[in-house]
């Protein structure tokens, strides 16, 4: 299993750099629900590159908004991923399709 194509060493790696903060459930990393963190992943380097900041923001907020509000959940075990990972496609290809291109 792969997590955006990152061999599972390199996701644990990723990870390690959270563990102190994850074990601590008043650490500032819980204010949010963890699409909140997760939804930059998401957005492909060569369409980020392409966006102002205004965009990005937006582009987040319309991909966090694909979880809705379900993103109050404790534990994701038992969702079914291919809802959202179909919506976030769409809504990423909005954006690579139609999207403005940052000014240089």
């Amino acid at each position: 299993m792969t997590f955006l194509g990152w061999s599972e060493q390199e996701v644990v790696v990723w990870a390690d750099r959270y563990k102190e903060y994850l074990a601590d459930p008043e650490d500032i990393f819980y204010h949010a629900d963890p699409p909140y963190w997760a939804v930059s992943t998401f957005i492909p380097a060569s369409l980020d590159a392409r966006l102002s900041p205004d965009q990005r923001s937006c582009l987040r907020n319309e991909l966090l908004d694909v979880f809705g509000a379900e993103t109050h959940l404790v534990t994701y075990l038992d969702t079914d991923w291919k809802r959202y990972k179909s919506n976030i496609a769409s809504v990423i290809e909005k954006y690579a399709a139609s999207g403005p291109i940052k000014p240089k």
